[in-house]
């Protein structure tokens, strides 16, 4: 997944450069034009066609890149999954009997215990629900990070796609972005999570 963040990374600066490209080609024909060298329809024609080519590119990279992301978050779906641990009949037991006898503190033990374990972390919420004890679980803390970096990339990706030179805010948002690592940067939020990402 990192390389695919990098590649999302490297379309946003090639958006950038391919703008910015093309701004020089719109000022060389304007120069063509000042000089008698192109009528003022072939200039607009050129540039026109060059600015579907370039649009054009930018629908195409995206497609590829969100696939490429759906395969790569396929497969750290079935990594994270994999890491799962299974319950035991010696865990089993110890759910048990916290079920019958066990206190909030006891509960809360549990829950640091059976990190990686959704099924006994399931049942631990059961007991608490049963027991009126207030147990901070989040079964499936990896599938939902994965899912918000998921959604946060395919913006990311669509609002990369979706820039133009066009207009003023168009200009500034393609300035800004030369030098954000946006989708990196989301990558190392999801991965690490307890670490402060600036």
């Amino acid at each position: 997944m990192l390389q695919t963040a990098k590649e999302i990374d490297k379309y946003s600066k090639d958006v950038s450069e391919n703008y910015q490209y093309l701004e020089t080609q719109k000022r060389i024909l304007d120069s063509k034009v000042a000089e008698g060298l192109l009528t003022p329809e072939q200039a607009d024609l050129q540039y026109t066609n060059a600015l579907a080519k370039l649009r054009e590119m930018q629908r195409d990279t995206a497609q590829h890149l969100k696939d490429k992301l759906q395969n790569a978050l396929t497969a750290e779906i079935v990594s994270v999954q994999k890491a799962y641990k299974s319950v035991t009949q010696d865990n089993k037991a110890e759910l048990d009997l916290l079920a019958e006898a066990g206190n909030t503190e006891e509960l809360e033990r549990a829950v640091a215990k059976y990190d990686n374990c959704p099924l006994a972390l399931l049942r631990l919420q059961q007991i608490g629900k049963q027991k009126e004890a207030l147990l901070m679980i989040d079964v499936y803390p990896k599938e939902r990070r994965l899912v918000e970096y998921s959604k946060r990339i395919e913006r990311l990706i669509e609002d990369i796609a979706s820039r133009t030179n066009t207009t003023v805010t168009g200009k500034a948002q393609i300035e800004f972005i030369k030098s954000h690592d946006d989708a990196q940067k989301a990558y190392t939020a999801y991965k690490y999570p307890k670490e402060i990402i600036d």
